[in-house]
């Protein structure tokens, strides 16, 4: 009979677990949620909307990252100077002032507004994140991300050079492996 009460605790425990994911969720037109990218969206109150992104901190990205299963995670987030690279969300916008500890298990734990607020708060100020593994971060530190058009010419002419460059690694490395399948070849053919 014990047993039975084992099992029952633990699909209460898993479907409080899905419950607490289930009520945030990522959107806007460039979302990738296999890769944990797009605009914050919660669910309250019968209805999914956005969370204003004024104020939004490296504390808020982070509950929202561990809340969508990241394991360990490290969110990578938009300043205000580029509000809108995966948005714009949909329907009302539902939080605003979050202001996580990144200690709690779900951005409603949060302490946050939902009622009161600024008509500022509008689909160009949602809140964006890009859900990271935290040795991705690390290699993702340096990226700048630009929308179309924000680049000035040198910028484009610098990254045509560093992708025609490692366009060149790629080649040269593609040879060096015939090369070396070749001598491989060469010495098993001898051997026999």
């Amino acid at each position: 009979m014990m047993e039975g009460y084992t099992i029952l605790s633990l699909l209460l425990c898993l479907s409080v677990a899905s419950a607490i994911s289930n009520v945030v969720r990522l959107g806007g037109v460039r979302k990738q949620d296999n890769l944990g990218w797009g605009v914050v969206e919660v669910y309250r109150d019968g209805e999914w909307g956005t969370v204003c992104g004024i104020g939004w901190s490296q504390e808020d990205a982070n509950v929202v990252c561990k809340q969508l299963g990241f394991p360990d995670p490290a969110a990578y987030f938009f300043e205000i100077t580029v509000w809108k690279f995966f948005g714009p969300g949909t329907g009302s916008t539902l939080l605003a002032d979050v202001a996580c500890t990144g200690e709690e298990a779900s951005i409603m734990d949060c302490s946050a507004h939902s009622t009161g607020i600024s008509p500022s708060c509008t689909h160009e100020k949602d809140a964006e994140v890009q859900c990271l593994e935290s040795d991705a971060k690390r290699k993702m530190e340096d990226l700048e991300f630009y929308e179309k058009g924000d680049m000035t010419e040198e910028e484009k002419v610098a990254a045509e050079f560093e992708e025609r460059s490692n366009d060149k690694m790629d080649s040269d490395l593609k040879k060096k492996d015939v090369i070396q399948a070749l001598e491989d070849l060469l010495v098993y053919l001898e051997d026999k």
